[in-house]
């Protein structure tokens, strides 16, 4: 969903509440994978 905003003000006020859901509500994994980085999956224990 992409949003506009007419006016600058309106994003200035919002813009630090809609960093802090970003930044707890995705993973490292889900931004490079936005980004389109590959993201490789954990290892188990004794994987090489």
């Amino acid at each position: 969903m992409d949003i506009v905003f007419g006016e600058a003000e309106r994003l200035r006020r919002l813009y630090p509440q809609l960093i802090h859901l970003g930044m707890v509500s995705f993973s490292s994994p889900d931004v490079m994978r936005f980004m389109g980085k590959k993201v490789n999956r954990k290892r188990r224990r004794g994987e090489p």
